[in-house]
């Protein structure tokens, strides 16, 4: 089934578990070997892991303050589609759904906080790298 996967993105414990490593990067290659063209690794606020064949990058997670984390992958996996869908660059994909989980965090409950695009661009014109806030003008 893996093989059929585009893009996979998987919670450290559940990459180094079922790859049987415990290094993230190690963990990242054993799946790019069978079959995705892109893995993302999730570490919470540390971050995530983008492995694709071409490159491989740590993107970092914004430190905001933590008010409830419920919902945070599932935000996570809608701006990294969202960023998919208007076919940006990886860097830009992966910085933009760091940001729009780091949002949600912000408040309490599973839906709210789900930022907009918006709140989104105006987080990451504040907030982001020089690289993203460019891109975002």
């Amino acid at each position: 089934m893996i093989k059929l996967i585009d893009f996979l993105i998987v919670p450290e414990e559940f990459a180094v578990g079922f790859s049987g490593t415990t290094n993230v990067e190690k963990a990242a290659e054993f799946f790019l070997k069978r079959g995705p063209r892109v893995v993302v690794v999730t570490r919470g606020k540390r971050g995530s892991l983008i492995r694709t064949e071409e490159k491989s990058f740590f993107q970092p997670a914004f430190k905001v303050p933590v008010v409830d984390t419920t919902g945070c992958g599932d935000v996570f996996h809608g701006g990294f589609i969202y960023g998919l869908l208007k076919d940006w660059p990886i860097e830009i994909t992966s910085e933009f759904a760091s940001a729009v989980a780091a949002i949600k965090c912000k408040k309490l409950g599973g839906r709210a906080g789900c930022p907009s695009f918006e709140t989104s661009k105006d987080f990451l014109l504040s907030f982001g790298s020089e690289k993203i806030k460019s891109f975002l003008k």
